[in-house]
């Protein structure tokens, strides 16, 4: 069933009315549509899905029919994933605060500013709450009233990593053009345990399980959670922004080859390999074997886990990079398109794999009952790629070189000049070149053509270099 063509209905808070009912696997229960693309995870507790949109709300959505309980209006764009812990909803906006709201109504309890984007998610363990923000900051803060504890100095932003607590450690990545860095903190103070310098870009957020950290950047690492050695480490050919979850001794994870692969957790060897038909930048979740996970082609894959092989698919109106959630047989998961969509499984119980667990990227009530005295592991955009054509359609006359003697060329006709060298292709080059000169006054004085990531603020910063970087994926 292709979901493209959403009612007028949702858009006006009540999605749930006259819901299709649903007639088996892969069928849609109901949808409800936002004013912007969902890049947002949804965290599903007491019969309430909590999801952040790009439209710069957070909202509330009954999980029975899809109508909406509360929305609460941020400053920016949400793309982080809420936490629900204690009656509280925890989530990060592009407006550089951290809400903390009350789960009945959407009234704002405390709100804690860094200063720039927080498209990290939170988590919660103990009494407090671990976040991530573009301005080079882990944060601790209490829960209660927003407090901070400690901070950690990163060397770069913290985008979509976020961060994950087992045994009184805090595990999250940074991201830089060329690497990233994984860092392991004490839950206590902030204090580094270790550091493990990446071969890329940390999008991936940390999972772990047995003394074993699980994380994603140009490949798929396996490091010791005492130390940070590597163990292995496997090579998909792309980056790898999805958060890898395991399950029964299993890695499940996207790649931006547009795979997603199954590993196996003891020395990273292929069990298997499905691939869709773009990107998989979502994050995969497990259910009752079956594994579950969204592409950029605009589907939702059900497969096997013992063999990937396809269950079913389901088609939305646009890239799907939320990562889904599993309750009682039912899915829940954002597109691009701007709709939060409830879809039929053959399942009967909820995500049981280590991100969903561990209240990373979108979580169930298992973890919400026990993330209060939590100290260690629970045991139970639209698509904006290029699409190559000539040369044209730049506000102005474009910018002038950054590089050499040839400008660079808005391939897309949008205005935005990702071929950087003008050599007449995006390629991952123009993405390097972009970082390197990005403090330039040729780039900061032409800013308009560059801001790919869509913001209000003045200038190019790493925000945008990362938005290009994303943007390369989209189109490999």
């Amino acid at each position: 069933m292709c979901a493209a063509g959403v009612g007028v209905l949702s858009v006006l808070g009540i999605a749930g009315a006259g819901a299709e009912q649903p007639d088996g696997p892969g069928t849609e229960r109901w949808q409800f549509t936002t004013g912007g693309a969902i890049g947002s995870s949804p965290t599903v507790v007491d019969d309430t899905v909590y999801v952040g949109s790009d439209d710069g709300r957070v909202y509330a959505v009954d999980t029975e029919n899809g109508t909406e309980q509360w929305a609460f209006d941020t400053g920016g764009v949400v793309t982080s994933s809420p936490t629900v812990v204690d009656g509280t909803v925890f989530v990060g906006s592009r407006d550089g605060f951290l809400y903390a709201l009350d789960t009945e109504n959407g009234t704002q309890q405390w709100a804690f500013d860094t200063g720039l984007d927080v498209t990290s998610s939170p988590t919660v363990a103990d009494g407090t709450v671990f976040v991530g923000s573009h301005d080079e900051t882990v944060y601790a803060l209490d829960a209660a009233d927003g407090t901070q504890q400690w901070t950690f100095d990163t060397s770069y932003l913290v985008t979509e990593s976020s961060p994950t607590v087992v045994d009184g450690t805090v595990y999250v990545g940074d991201f830089d053009g060329f690497g990233g860095t994984l860092y392991a903190l004490d839950a206590a103070d902030g204090t580094q345990q270790w550091t493990y310098a990446a071969t890329g870009q940390i999008v991936s957020s940390p999972t772990v399980v047995e003394g074993t950290v699980y994380v994603g950047d140009r490949n798929v690492h396996e490091l010791d959670a005492a130390d940070g050695a590597e163990q292995w480490s496997y090579d998909t050919g792309e980056a790898v922004v999805s958060s890898p979850t395991i399950l029964d001794g299993t890695v499940f994870v996207g790649s931006g080859d547009g795979a997603v692969y199954a590993l196996e957790a003891t020395d990273g060897s292929e069990a298997w390999q499905f691939g869709t038909g773009g990107p998989v930048l979502s994050a995969p979740t497990v259910a009752d074997g079956t594994v579950f996970v969204g592409s950029d082609d605009d589907n939702i894959y059900a497969l096997d886990a013992a063999d990937g092989a396809q269950q079913w698919s389901y088609e939305t109106g646009g890239s799907i990079r939320s990562a889904p959630t599993v309750v009682d047989g039912t899915l829940f998961v954002g597109s691009n398109d701007g709709t939060l969509y409830a879809l039929e499984t053959s399942a009967t119980g909820s995500s049981e794999d280590s991100r969903v667990r561990l209240g990373t990227l979108g979580h169930h009530h298992v973890w919400a009952e026990n993330a209060s005295g939590q100290d260690g592991e629970d045991d139970d955009d639209g698509e904006d790629g290029d699409d190559g054509g000539d040369d044209g359609g730049g506000s102005g006359d474009g910018p002038p070189p950054v590089v050499g003697d040839t400008a660079p060329q808005s391939l897309a006709g949008d205005g935005l000049y990702r071929d950087i060298d003008g050599d007449g292709e995006f390629t991952i080059g123009d993405v390097q070149l972009f970082f390197e000169h990005r403090d330039a006054d040729v780039v900061q004085d032409n800013a308009e053509f560059f801001n790919f990531d869509g913001g209000e603020s003045p200038g190019v910063s790493i925000v945008d270099v990362q938005a290009l970087f994303l943007d390369y994926l989209g189109e490999q």
